[in-house]
């Protein structure tokens, strides 16, 4: 487990709910956070990137929300809008912007076994996509600064004010911008949805589908929203308000807590050698993640029976719905 010690009927009765996430919808309480994603955009914008952002200007990319009643719904969702993943395994198809806010309480029932995990992982892997892309983000901004900081070049007051907020996070000094590129940088999608798999059972677990918790992050005791296993222990899982919540927290704790330093120096060595992060380097530095035995060996079977290594190349498209109508 995680260390936290860180529209309508689709033609099958099910009710799919669809709403655009609107600019504005911030409360008092989120303004520090919405600076934080406005200057995310200006980064986004100078290294042509599009990613996710509750607070995203424009209308094409940004995601649809989604609140599935039922699996029939969700699939039937996927199935009119193209999105297969044996597509996106050969690279024809770009993986759309569906932020999927919750799992369908009835996804253990689906009696395909194939059918349950092509819901879970498409239902995921847009999420892990859109916050790997909001790392990627920050990173090429922390990039910058650091090339002007070099090169003698002023820090403006947005990027200062930024980078305090950024050391706040991830509890580095503002001026210790090594510190936080370590820190800031993208987990290897395969590592991700292997280990979203194996912590909820793919999301079949009461955690996922009540807490739309995917890691099986632990909780301390008065630590916000939590579940308790029913078996009378006193362990404290992590809930979360949606699923896009939970791959940002999962993220952010390998980021961040001190167990997983070595995954971090690790990351760190391949981007000096010019290679990409990969599952298979990164996976052995994280045998402190859950006590369950054989751990490791598990995501590496899930990663090779599931074919997961093939998803690494796996890209969002901002134009997806602007091409493929939502057919209500």
């Amino acid at each position: 487990m995680g260390k936290t010690r860180l529209a309508s009927g689709l033609g099958l009765g099910a009710l799919v709910a669809i709403v655009w996430l609107f600019a504005g919808q911030a409360s008092a309480s989120d303004h520090r956070e919405a600076d934080r994603h406005r200057g995310l955009e200006e980064a986004g914008e100078q290294l042509g990137i599009q990613w996710f952002s509750p607070y995203a200007h424009g209308t094409e990319d940004r995601p649809v929300r989604i609140d599935p009643s039922d699996a029939a719904g969700l699939n039937a969702l996927f199935r009119r809008q193209g999105f297969l993943m044996s597509g996106v395994r050969d690279g024809a198809l770009a993986v759309p912007r569906l932020y999927v806010t919750r799992l369908p309480g009835d996804l253990r029932k689906l009696r395909q076994v194939e059918q349950r995990k092509q819901l879970f992982l498409r239902a995921v892997l847009p999420l892990i996509l859109m916050n790997n892309e909001r790392l990627r983000a920050e990173r090429g901004r922390l990039l910058s600064i650091k090339e002007r900081r070099q090169s003698g070049r002023a820090i403006s007051a947005g990027d200062q004010n930024w980078l305090a907020g950024m050391a706040d996070d991830y509890d580095t000094a503002p001026d210790d911008l090594d510190a936080l590129l370590l820190k800031v940088d993208l987990v290897p999608v395969s590592l991700a949805l292997a280990q979203a798999i194996l912590e909820s059972g793919w999301g079949t677990s009461r955690f996922a589908v009540k807490g739309n918790a995917l890691f099986g992050e632990t909780a301390p005791v008065g630590n916000g929203p939590h579940m308790v296993k029913r078996d009378g222990t006193n362990v404290r899982f992590r809930a979360f308000p949606d699923l896009m919540e939970s791959v940002r927290s999962y993220m952010h704790n390998l980021n961040t807590h001190p167990a997983y330093r070595a995954f971090r120096k690790r990351r760190a060595a391949e981007r000096a050698e010019g290679l990409v992060p990969s599952a298979k380097r990164l996976l052995p530095t994280l045998d402190s993640y859950a006590e369950l035995p054989g751990y490791l060996r598990r995501i590496r079977g899930l990663i090779h029976s599931n074919r997961l290594d093939q998803l690494e190349g796996a890209h969002l498209d901002r134009n997806w719905f602007a091409s493929r109508p939502l057919n209500f």
